[in-house]
């Protein structure tokens, strides 16, 4: 019997390292590793790193479980006090509307 490796793409091989940054570095998860944000500085770098998880992500399951990741931690976020003014520079793809 000839037993063949099995072969991962180029974004098989990103999404798994991806993958396995997320759950390797739950410091950089501060909400999906169940603790509060210190500062809005600290929520908006995980908001990152997960916008960034969820755009190189191949599966619909692993796209929802960022989404909802990210959902969470914006909400989060948002109950911070200091995030009224902040101005989220770094979330290229969330828009904020001011009246």
């Amino acid at each position: 019997m000839n037993r063949q490796t099995p072969r991962f793409g180029f974004p098989a091989a990103i999404c798994l390292i991806f993958s396995l940054l997320w759950f390797l570095m739950p410091g950089k998860y501060y909400y999906a590793s169940g603790q509060r944000f210190q500062n809005v500085r600290q929520a908006e770098d995980t908001l990152v790193l997960v916008l960034n998880s969820i755009n190189a992500s191949q599966t619909d399951s692993s796209k929802r479980a960022l989404n909802q990741a990210f959902s969470e931690a914006l909400f989060e976020t948002l109950k911070l006090s200091s995030s009224d003014s902040y101005s989220f520079d770094s979330l290229k793809t969330v828009a904020r509307i001011s009246s």
